[in-house]
């Protein structure tokens, strides 16, 4: 159920990583500004807000399944999905191949479900 759309997410992620002619990366990625601008740090951190909340909502639906240890801060894992997520973007920029991509998703997933 929460690992099913977390794995999704990621896949997905790849995909459209590794699509040819596709940009490399998103524009919380790609914002360089967010450091120096406050209006376009608000919004990229508005962003990541959203994404580490549904990963938490994907999380706590996973531990209700008891797909990941209940014991663990939903949190937490969510912050590191965020930032994973956000890594994959930038490793998608410099190795857009599916071995590479595939191989980070895989130890996520599997730090994620580790009991």
């Amino acid at each position: 159920m929460g690992t099913t759309a977390i794995r999704r997410f990621f896949r997905l992620k790849v995909e459209l990583a590794t699509a040819p002619g596709r940009p490399r990366g998103c524009l919380v990625t790609n914002s360089e500004l967010a450091s120096r601008d406050r209006g376009t740090g608000t919004r990229v951190g508005a962003v990541l807000a959203k994404i580490e909340a549904a990963f938490e909502r994907a999380v706590v639906r996973a531990q209700a399944a008891g797909e990941i240890d209940p014991k663990r801060n939903a949190r937490a894992l969510a912050r590191f999905l965020t930032s994973s997520a956000q890594g994959l973007s930038v490793m998608a920029k410099a190795s857009p191949d599916h071995t590479t991509l595939d191989d980070i998703v895989r130890v996520i997933l599997e730090v994620v479900a580790r009991r």
